[in-house]
């Protein structure tokens, strides 16, 4: 659900990995961006494509898709 990269661009100097798994560990600690460990990339970069996730709606579409599989999984115990 993540967008690429555009094609014919720069090559990202940025692993998508990287950004995922520190974008991941704010949602869940409730950190500030800027109190990150230097094993993840600089906050000033991760939250630029925070903010285009965001803005594209991308964000909105990765919480409802785990929600209802939570759902599922959910409904799936109980019966």
């Amino acid at each position: 659900m993540i967008p690429r990269a555009k094609a014919g661009g720069w090559p990202r100097s940025t692993d998508d990995r990287a950004v995922d798994n520190a974008i991941l560990y704010l949602v869940r600690t409730g950190g500030p961006w800027r109190q990150l460990s230097n094993d993840f990339p600089p906050w000033q970069t991760l939250y630029r494509y925070f903010r285009r996730l965001q803005e594209s709606g991308a964000v909105r579409k990765i919480q409802r898709e785990l929600y209802d599989a939570a759902r599922v999984s959910e409904l799936r115990k109980r019966y």
